[in-house]
Order: structure tokens, then C-alpha cells, then sequence
């Protein structure tokens, strides 16, 4: 099997983005969408150029798990703030105390496509996918950014790159490295992983997840074409 050196969430990041020269449209940078227990750590980060407006900009969920309503959109948050100077914009539960904006509502649990849109004509409800090919019948606005999480036989829509399982779950979020432009890894966050990078020792507030900060990455050899069983390594 061959294998390559990437990278994987570890911990939190210390150094601003501010610090860092690059030139960056916005990008899906982190999410956790099954945190544990109570799911009100939830959150979705955005990476971007220091003080870019969002408006017009969409976080758009469709539904992926192989039921009647794969393809269905399931939810459509309108972005109206300002990347700050870190370069990091959060959208997280009232408990991501350092949340930009608040979500309205949970993240979708189970086998999705998480899409950053540019003037999104998505509608909650609209099916995408009639057929339930797996194939979007139609555009839904400028597609910025796309991650689909879930376990096999879920779909994904408009290339998003497919994300799991972790072991016989779906991820509980998923992360970039390095920040903006490198590979999603899978965030562990059930409290039942083996302490090491990437998975967490059962405490939220312990966890490797990162929001409002860049994420902080080491590197890990795994398979070049799985991330789903990366916590196998560590067993």
C-alpha cells in the first residue's frame, strides 16, 4: 500500500494568521458537527484574507445519507460579517464563546455536503438530485468551497471531497492542513479514541478542535487515498 507523509489536526494553533503572507479567497477551514454529548460545540470555520466581507457569501448543507431525501437541501445560513485580522471567521453554538456569528441552528449529523456559496440561489427543501445519482441536476450559485462527511454509500455533491468514516462512525468534524488551501483530516471527538493526534481524550474543552484559531497540524503517514481510518494507527 503506498503511503505519503501528510498532515493531521493536533491542537490548537498559536500563531495568527495575521502573521502569515498570503492571499486567500475564503475557504471552509474546520467544522464539528457531532461533538459530544449535547451537540452545542458546534461550529464552522472559515479561512480567508484579513478583513474580507462575507456578505453575500452562504453556508449551504445537502442531505447525503442514502435515504429518499439525499440531495435535499437541508439548511442555508446567509454569512453577514467581516473576517477579522486573524483570518479566521467562526460560526459556532452560543458555547464557541469566541464565535463571530452564532449558527441558527444545528449542524447536520450524518452523511452531508457542506458548501461555502458565493450569491447562493439554494432553497431549504429543494432536491438537487432527483434521481439520487449522486450527480447535482443543477447549479445552486457560485460554489467557493465544498467538504461531504459520512460513512460508504453516502453521497456528496459539486466534487466536494468525501470525508470517513472514523472506524463505524461518521467524522464528528473535520479539519484542514494546513490552514485554507491543505488536506481535510478527520477530528475525533466521541471520546472513545486512543489519546493521540487527532482524537481527543473525552473532554470537549480537551479536544483538538480548534475554533477561531489556525489549526495546528504534525505530520502522519497514512494511506494517500483514506483519511476514514486514520485512528487505526494509534490502536
Amino acid at each position: 500500500m503506498k503511503k505519503v507523509t501528510i498532515t493531521l489536526l493536533v491542537g490548537a494553533a498559536t500563531l495568527s494568521l495575521a502573521s502569515l503572507a498570503f492571499a486567500q479567497a475564503p475557504q471552509l477551514n474546520e467544522i464539528v458537527s457531532n461533538d459530544i454529548s449535547g451537540d452545542d460545540h458546534e461550529f464552522i470555520e472559515i479561512c480567508g484574507d484579513p478583513f474580507t466581507d462575507l456578505s453575500g457569501y452562504s453556508i449551504v448543507e445537502i442531505e447525503g445519507d442514502a435515504t429518499s431525501s439525499t440531495g435535499t437541501i437541508d439548511h442555508v445560513h446567509n454569512l453577514a460579517g467581516v473576517i477579522g485580522a486573524s483570518g479566521i471567521y467562526t460560526i459556532g453554538h452560543a458555547a464557541i464563546t469566541c464565535a463571530d456569528e452564532l449558527l441558527d441552528r444545528s449542524v447536520e449529523n450524518g452523511g452531508k455536503t457542506i458548501l461555502l456559496v458565493l450569491n447562493s440561489t439554494a432553497v431549504v427543501g429543494m432536491d438537487i438530485d432527483a434521481d439520487d445519482d449522486g450527480n447535482a441536476d443543477g447549479p445552486i450559485g457560485t460554489i467557493v468551497d465544498a467538504v461531504g462527511m459520512g460513512q460508504p454509500g453516502d453521497l456528496t455533491y459539486y466534487g466536494a471531497p468525501f470525508i470517513g468514516p472514523d472506524g463505524s462512525f461518521d467524522p464528528a468534524g473535520v479539519a484542514r492542513c494546513e490552514d485554507c488551501t491543505g488536506a481535510w483530516g478527520i477530528i475525533c471527538l466521541d471520546g472513545t479514541e486512543p489519546t493521540g493526534p487527532g482524537c481527543d481524550t473525552g473532554v470537549y474543552s480537551q479536544a483538538y478542535a480548534s475554533p477561531c484559531v489556525g489549526n495546528s497540524c504534525g505530520p502522519v503517514s497514512v494511506d494517500e487515498n483514506t483519511w476514514g481510518a486514520t485512528k487505526a494507527l494509534y490502536k
